[in-house]
Parts: C-alpha cells; structure tokens; sequence
C-alpha cells in the first residue's frame, strides 16, 4: 500500500521527481532472513513557505519530527534564492540542505505542479540513505501550509 502511494506521488509529480527519489528502493529494506525491516515514519509540522517577491526570495521553515517525537532539534529551516528569470511561487528545487536540529544536514527538495497548485517535497537523510515524500496541495494560497505525514521512510539503494 505504501509503496502504491509512492508511485502515485511520483506518477502526479512524473517529471518533477529528483535523482534522489529514482534512488529509492521499491521494497521495504531487508532485515535479516525473511523478516522485514521497516525505517521509522517522518511526518512534517507547521511548514512555512514564505515567499518575497521584492527580494525574489523563498524561506521554507518545518518541524521534522520521526516516530513523533517533538524536539529543539527538529526544526529545518532553508533561506533560498532563485535564478532571476525564475518565479519564486512556482520555483521548483532540489538537493538544498538543511540548518538546524534532526534537519541539519538533510536535504530537501521541492516539485512544484500547476495543476491544483500543488508540491512534493522530499527529504533525504544527512546520511542521504533515507528519504521521505510529502505532497501539499494550494501551496501559494498563503505562507502556512500545515501539517504532512506520517509518511514512510524508505532507504536508497546504493550501488
């Protein structure tokens, strides 16, 4: 079932989806002999989207909370600037990493989709061997855009 809605997510976002989420593994991660080893959930709380059109500026701000567990350390927040010829609500990108708590270091990445002015976002672990996708839907409708998740976390393949 989850990974039915992974391929939703990428099927809605198709050419959108980064190199990090082509990585991910299509079964859950293998424990040893036939049981099956599951990565914890991540869910993200109170993302802001602030964007600055004078200052052709984007901050992103979030709580990145895993099995729920709410701490100082969670919060990953992202000051982005767009190539010039770019507009900054609907400015889709990738690989930009993360200061603060659990987030320091994760990357993140941000699809945009016209069509019902939606986004995926995805999170890659510091160690980049796990991610998680986060759909949002109305994402220029106003700064706050909520709540995601719990989500599944599925490792990368490695090659």
């Amino acid at each position: 079932m989850r990974l039915q809605r992974l391929g939703t997510v990428l099927a809605l976002f198709g050419g959108l989806a980064h190199a990090s989420v082509a990585a991910v593994v299509s079964r859950p991660y293998g424990g040893a002999g036939n049981e099956t080893q599951h990565y914890p959930e991540w869910t993200v709380r109170d993302l802001f989207r602030e964007v600055d059109l004078e200052q052709h500026r984007v901050w992103v701000s979030f709580l990145l909370l895993e099995r729920g567990a709410v701490t100082a350390e969670s919060r990953c927040m992202l000051a982005l600037a767009p190539p010039a010829d770019a507009d900054p609500r609907t400015w889709s990108w990738y690989h930009r990493q993360c200061h603060g708590g659990i987030g320091r270091g994760a990357f993140v990445s941000w699809g945009y989709a016209a069509a019902g002015d939606r986004a995926v976002m995805t999170v890659v672990s510091e160690a980049r061997d796990r991610v998680a996708i986060f759909t949002f839907p109305h994402v220029n409708s106003g700064s706050y855009l909520g709540d995601a998740g719990p989500e599944p976390v599925f490792p990368i393949l490695r090659k």
